[in-house]
């Protein structure tokens, strides 16, 4: 496979994502958030859920290094509000642009409960949906990512305490 062959599969590949989040997002009710795009609507970030992201290892590793900037990526925060169990409680997706690598980056998620809020899920991906499906009351999630070769999603069902791994789509995009 050449150079301009690989271009052509990673064009494809972007192509196909974005009109699935635009089709998604217009699937009554499902939220997508996509590296590429950062938040639509962001939201002021509650004090302690940016206590939570600073204890994150992708964020304590950045802050680490002493040639990067420390106050771009505690800047850089941005979070949507959604709602994953009906509870009328604010939730929250984050995701921070500095720490995005080539074609994936950081997303958490947060549970508002009794007691403050709860990472419930934290993922490295291209995209990240809250689905319109449920376990346990709780809305599915998934995540996207791809390569010059294929594409899958990951999909995280709620166990009761948190989100955990349920199951892959992988798609092989090699064109014969």
């Amino acid at each position: 496979m050449n150079y301009s062959d690989i271009a052509k599969v990673i064009c494809i590949v972007f192509l196909c994502l974005v009109s699935a989040r635009s089709s998604m997002s217009q699937a009554g009710g499902e939220q997508s958030f996509s590296i590429d795009g950062g938040i639509e609507h962001p939201v002021p970030i509650p004090k302690r859920v940016m206590q939570l992201l600073h204890a994150q290892p992708s964020v304590k590793e950045f802050l680490a290094n002493p040639d990067n900037d420390k106050q771009s990526v505690l800047n850089s925060f941005e979070a949507a509000a959604v709602d994953l169990n009906q509870h009328g409680k604010t939730d929250f997706v984050v995701t921070n642009p500095v720490l995005n690598g080539a074609n994936i980056g950081p997303f958490w998620v947060f549970l508002k409960t009794g007691q403050g809020y709860k990472l419930v899920l934290s993922v490295t991906s291209l995209n990240l949906t809250i689905m319109k499906t449920r376990t346990k009351g709780f809305r599915n999630i998934s995540a996207g990512a791809a390569t010059a070769v294929s594409s899958h999603v990951d999909v995280y069902k709620f166990t009761g305490k948190k989100y955990r791994f349920a199951f892959s789509k992988k798609e092989n995009l090699i064109l014969d």
